[in-house]
């Protein structure tokens, strides 16, 4: 079945299509919302919860999105990629691959160095965001923290250098400023910090440098993920449940970046 993108010529009340279009703009271009956009849904007799509800939802199936171009589930085309994870509890990976990721890591395991600033709230940007929509807050707080927790293959430092990136690349500079600060908590140098804002990968090594392509494909071009980068991804000692992880980052990122841009705009 082929989705209609044509909303404007579907017949639909022209409230409907005024809504349509601010999550068009969530989902491509969501940096370019303003004020304005918010007064003009309000002027079509939508609520502030109403139009965040709509931003929130739209944020959030461009996180489905992008983790199911990442892990290869196509609906409507053919699948490219097909990860076969191993169920919870299962062996773990050989010892070679096992020990190429501890060494790939730093060695640091997902309990040790964790910066737990995550579980406290650290992004007040992203909360105040979320002020139209509280019983959200806690759930996004809890999901963010989820995401940012450490594992050995992508250790906290390096989940906050790849929040940075993305937030760059997204033109997102609330995100930015919050994986800036943990960065640097983390002992991630300025230097680095300051190529990371300006949207280049800082990747001193070919294995992070695929980590660093892999999230800016996934934020920027999704649907372009094929098995041969998943492939680069393995070939540097990531596992399956390794790359759905760097999946479901860069997929919540993106939700991130979209919450925050559509609904500080209300308040500029």
């Amino acid at each position: 079945m082929r989705v209609a993108a044509d909303f404007r010529a579907a017949g639909l009340p022209p409230r409907e299509v005024a809504l349509l279009d601010f999550v068009e703009t969530v989902t491509l271009a969501p940096f370019l919302i303003e004020r304005r956009h918010w007064d003009g849904l309000r002027g079509h007799g939508w609520s502030d919860r109403e139009i965040a509800r709509a931003a929130v939802g739209s944020a959030h199936f461009n996180y489905l999105n992008r983790v199911a171009d990442g892990v290869g589930i196509r609906l409507d085309y053919p699948v490219s990629l097909g990860l076969a994870l191993a169920p919870r509890g299962a062996p773990a990976a050989e010892p070679p691959r096992a020990a190429a990721r501890a060494t790939a890591a730093g060695g640091t395991s997902a309990a040790a160095g964790r910066d737990d600033d995550a579980d406290r709230g650290d992004a007040p940007e992203l909360l105040a965001a979320l002020d139209v929509l509280p019983a959200a807050a806690p759930l996004v707080q809890e999901w963010r923290a989820h995401h940012l927790a450490g594992t050995p293959a992508l250790p906290d430092a390096l989940r906050a250098r790849l929040a940075a990136y993305g937030a760059a690349l997204a033109f997102c500079p609330a995100s930015l400023a919050w994986a800036r600060r943990r960065a640097a908590r983390l002992g991630v140098p300025a230097a680095a910090l300051d190529t990371l804002a300006a949207g280049e990968p800082d990747a001193p090594s070919d294995r992070e440098r695929a980590l660093f392509a892999q999230t800016r494909r996934l934020l920027l071009e999704p649907g372009a993920v094929r098995e041969e980068h998943v492939d680069a991804l393995r070939a540097h000692g990531l596992d399956d449940r390794d790359v759905l992880q760097l999946t479901e980052l860069a997929g919540y990122l993106s939700f991130e970046h979209r919450t925050v841009l559509a609904l500080a705009a209300a308040r500029a």
